[in-house]
């Protein structure tokens, strides 16, 4: 989410944000299947993100899950990306 807007942002190149898609992708794939192999089946719970929708209804999750990218962009923007952040926050979050 952070990679395609900080290509709509323009602080990226689109064969940059082609590359970091990608093996973002591939990464997340590679640890599934290396999580699946560690377990023997694919029978098995983890951690993580899971809602059950019997208790929750799904337009509830969608709204959760947009607040919550949308103050993460924020914060990223905010923060992080923001070139006049530079002198507050210091070269390393600050691009020039």
């Amino acid at each position: 989410m952070i990679t395609m807007s900080t290509f709509t942002a323009r602080l990226t190149s689109f064969p940059r944000m082609v590359l970091y898609v990608t093996f973002q992708t591939a990464g997340g794939a590679i640890a599934g299947l290396l999580l699946r192999v560690s377990f023997g089946s694919r029978n098995f719970l983890t951690g993580g993100c899971s809602v059950d929708t019997t208790l929750v209804p799904t337009g509830d999750i969608f709204a959760l899950e947009f607040m919550a990218d949308f103050m993460l962009l924020f914060l990223a923007f905010g923060i992080g990306l923001d070139p006049r952040q530079r002198d507050t926050f210091g070269p390393a979050l600050g691009h020039s």
